[in-house]
């Protein structure tokens, strides 16, 4: 049941790029709370994701570090979401699905290659905890850009 969860959040994605599409009436307000609103969950997703993957070790720090350099060069998040739901954990899977609904943009094919590309790695019988926080890591340097525009 829960190999059904990256269906789902994908599905957000769309239904992010419907209201989006749809929704044109208020744009200048919505631009407005457009930005804390994705800065508001992102931050809610990495701290999920931080909390649920934590662990002592010194891997977790390299792999988090190494995160935000991936992150700083390479800003497609919807792949970065797409490997964090490697560990079908419930709670990551809600906030990366509303993510997904504010971010939802007129890339769909481009951003359904990203998001799904991390599933092959399920092919391979492994514990993706360090990928996970990976992601994490690579998704804070989201958090601070366009911080001039709010």
């Amino acid at each position: 049941m829960l190999y059904l969860v990256p269906i789902i959040v994908f599905i957000a994605f769309i239904v992010g790029y419907l209201i989006k599409k749809y929704n044109s009436e208020e744009k200048e307000l919505q631009n407005k709370y457009y930005i804390y609103f994705e800065k508001f969950t992102l931050f809610l997703l990495i701290i999920t994701i931080i909390i649920t993957s934590y662990s002592s070790s010194y891997w977790f720090y390299i792999f988090l570090i190494t995160g935000i350099v991936l992150g700083y060069f390479f800003k497609e998040s919807s792949l970065y979401v797409g490997l964090s739901l490697l560990t079908f954990n419930m709670y990551i899977s809600i906030f990366a699905c509303l993510y997904n609904i504010v971010i939802g943009n007129k890339y769909l094919i481009k951003n359904l290659i990203l998001f799904f590309i991390p599933f092959l790695l399920l092919l391979f019988s492994q514990d993706w905890n360090s990928l996970v926080v990976l992601s994490a890591g690579a998704m804070l340097p989201k958090l601070f850009y366009n911080l001039k525009s709010m």
